[in-house]
């Protein structure tokens, strides 16, 4: 989740390239959670989830982030 959607922020900073992976991200994000493996107690992991899912903006996105909590 890292490597998908913070890492392409800092080196492609003020880039297109910088958001190229959010839906892929979020795609990721969205698969583990519906897949039940992602363990809500751990809260700093759920976390890079929930970026993920804000990052990746549309018409549904803060719904998405529903999804965690």
């Amino acid at each position: 989740m890292i490597a998908l959607d913070q890492f392409p922020r800092s080196p492609w900073r003020d880039t297109h390239t910088a958001f190229a992976q959010d839906i892929k991200a979020c795609r990721l994000a969205m698969d583990t959670i519906s897949a039940g493996g992602l363990d809500i107690d751990e809260r700093w992991e759920a976390t890079f989830f929930a970026i993920a899912l804000g990052h990746c903006e549309g018409p549904d996105h803060l719904a998405r982030c529903d999804l965690i909590h």
